[in-house]
């Protein structure tokens, strides 16, 4: 039962902590190059610390400025990308029912030229009885020719 309320206070007091920002991170890595690059006898030339605090605030919030802008091109990016998708899509669906059109005219096609290969051949038929009404001659049966 102790390690639970133990468990649970610490949660509590986890929640209760102040939080740091995106901008508190950029400012403490601002702050930990600027004494790094310093060196020994930092002390000297170190200007107050409420002034590098400030300095480095001032870089946090230039670092915040250009992640906006490129979340900006992100965001741009991300708009052309859908639009693309939108048009390349729509495209698809053109193509799909342009491809049915032409297997459908085909098809029209097909049926009508062999309409017209069955009328051509029902003309020369036609063509050959008329000839043979015209020329009564009749070929030789198979016993005659032999």
């Amino acid at each position: 039962m102790d390690w639970q309320i133990h468990y649970l206070l610490e949660e509590i007091a986890m929640h209760l902590k102040p939080r740091t920002t995106l901008r508190d991170e950029f400012a403490m890595a601002a702050m930990q190059g600027e004494l790094a690059a310093q060196g020994e006898g930092v002390e000297q030339w170190l200007p107050p610390f409420g002034s590098l605090a400030k300095n480095c605030y001032e870089i946090a919030d230039a670092m915040l400025a250009e992640r906006e802008k490129a979340e900006g091109g992100i965001e741009k990016l991300k708009s052309y990308y859908k639009e693309a998708t939108q048009q390349a899509t729509d495209l698809g669906w053109r193509c799909d029912a342009l491809r049915e059109r032409a297997e459908k005219a085909e098809d029209q096609l097909t049926h009508l030229h062999a309409k017209l290969m069955a009328e051509r051949v029902e003309s020369m038929r036609l063509r050959l009885i008329m000839l043979n009404r015209d020329n009564p001659t009749t070929p030789p049966s198979n016993e005659e020719k032999s």
